[in-house]
C-alpha cells in the first residue's frame, strides 16, 4: 500500500484523536517527543480516505520546533496530562512557511507547534 502521508504533501483538517502513548527523550539526548494517536473518526487526505482507528505517530524534535528548556517542559506537561486523562484531542496539520504546523486542542487547552522541514 502506498503511504499517503508524505511530509511534503500532508494536510489533515480537524480530526478527533485519542492519545495512546507519549514518549519524551531524556534531557541531553535527542530531546524530542513522540506522540502515538489513533483517529476516532474518518477523515480524508486529498482523495485518500483515512478510516477511524488509523494509528498516527507524530515526532517532534525540540530543535526543529525551536523549543527551549521551558518550552520542552510545557510540551511534555500538556501532552502527558492529555495522555493520563485519556483526552480526545482535535488534530489539525497544515503547511506553514518552511514546515508543517501542528495544532492539537482539547477543551480550553491548545498546543501549536511549527516545525521546519529537514534540509
Amino acid at each position: 500500500m502506498r503511504n499517503p502521508f508524505g511530509p511534503w504533501t500532508f494536510r489533515l483538517q480537524g480530526v478527533a484523536c485519542q492519545i495512546v502513548y507519549v514518549e519524551h527523550a531524556a534531557e541531553g539526548a535527542d530531546e524530542g517527543t513522540v506522540v502515538d494517536l489513533v483517529t476516532l473518526e474518518p477523515s480524508t487526505h486529498g482523495h485518500e480516505p483515512i478510516p477511524a482507528g488509523t494509528p498516527l505517530a507524530l515526532a517532534f524534535d525540540a530543535r526543529a520546533i525551536g523549543a527551549s528548556g521551558s518550552g520542552r517542559a510545557a510540551l511534555a506537561m500538556l501532552l502527558t496530562c492529555w495522555e493520563r486523562e485519556d483526552a480526545v484531542v482535535d488534530l489539525v496539520i497544515d503547511h506553514d512557511r518552511g514546515g508543517l504546523r501542528y495544532e492539537l486542542s482539547s477543551g480550553h487547552d491548545r498546543l501549536v507547534l511549527v516545525g521546519c522541514y529537514e534540509r
